[in-house]
């Protein structure tokens, strides 16, 4: 827990959402097998937990998931993570997070979507510093259109949210209806997301989990 410059306790939790192994990164189907998808998936939510396991500024690491065999394939290397019910799409998850958070007391959010390879405890660390001084803080994709990942508070600081195409813009304009500028962070490890085979190609000679697929 984090003492507040008032010297209040705040709460801040990391959230992951995650869907199904066996639905997940279908794009990739052409260079994976079903099986090599299911394990890229999982490495890089082992990968994101672990990152936020050396991040101090982070209470607690959740995952948001209705598949319900993560919980045993996580609970062993990671025995605190949360997880938490998944009523819909991603945006249903987001939703269902921030006000679960809020309700239980958390000052603050970190959501990001659960495909950053490259993603650092230092990365972590700007996004929740950055918060300490924006209500809001945006983490676009490399294409400058897509949101990767926020840090909000409160964690329901938003009455909805737009994953989706061209959600950056999306988001701003959510934040700008709430009198908000938000803060926009461009880094590479919540730029970089694993979507498509380009995707896949561009990230993986440096990064051994997604050897997987390698032809």
């Amino acid at each position: 827990m984090t003492p507040s410059p008032e010297g209040s306790i705040t709460l801040t939790a990391f959230v992951i959402p995650v869907k199904r192994l066996f639905q997940a990164k279908t794009r990739l189907s052409g260079v994976c097998t079903p099986d090599e998808r299911q394990s890229l998936c999982l490495e890089m939510l082992r990968h994101m937990l672990r990152t936020a396991g050396d991040c101090p500024l982070l209470d607690l690491s959740a995952v948001v998931s209705p598949d319900e065999h993560l919980r045993d394939l996580l609970s062993e290397e990671f025995p605190a993570v949360r997880f938490l019910p998944d009523p819909g799409d991603l945006n249903q998850a987001a939703m269902a997070a921030s006000r679960t958070l809020a309700a239980e007391g958390f000052s603050t959010m970190l959501f990001a979507l659960g495909d950053l390879p490259l993603l650092t405890a230092g990365e972590l660390e700007q996004a929740l510093l950055t918060g300490r001084e924006h209500p809001m803080v945006l983490l676009p994709d490399r294409h400058g259109r897509g949101t990767n990942g926020m840090v909000l508070s409160p964690p329901d600081l938003l009455p909805a949210f737009s994953f989706g195409v061209d959600s950056l813009a999306a988001h701003t304009a959510a934040a700008a209806a709430l009198g908000i500028t938000p803060a926009v962070l461009r880094m590479p490890g919540f730029a970089w997301d694993v979507d498509t085979p380009d995707d896949l190609i561009s990230v993986r000679s440096g990064v051994p989990l997604l050897q997987v697929g390698r032809k």
